[in-house]
């Protein structure tokens, strides 16, 4: 988080992609690269469990 505070988002998600390799089962971690790279499903009223379930289904 301290990296995606500071601005660099690029490098917050690739250790968040390395600890979901190190962590597959880890949900809070996939969630947040899903809120950054898809805001729309998080932020833009109700939060779109549907389609994390989908996200889940196809492994990522």
């Amino acid at each position: 988080m301290s990296l995606y505070n500071a601005g660099q988002v690029e490098k917050a998600l690739v250790l968040w992609r390395k600890g979901v390799e190190l962590e597959p089962d880890n949900f809070v971690i996939r969630k947040q690269i899903w809120a950054v790279e898809n805001p729309d499903r998080f932020y833009e009223g109700d939060v779109d469990y549907d389609w994390q379930k989908g996200q889940l289904v196809r492994g990522l």
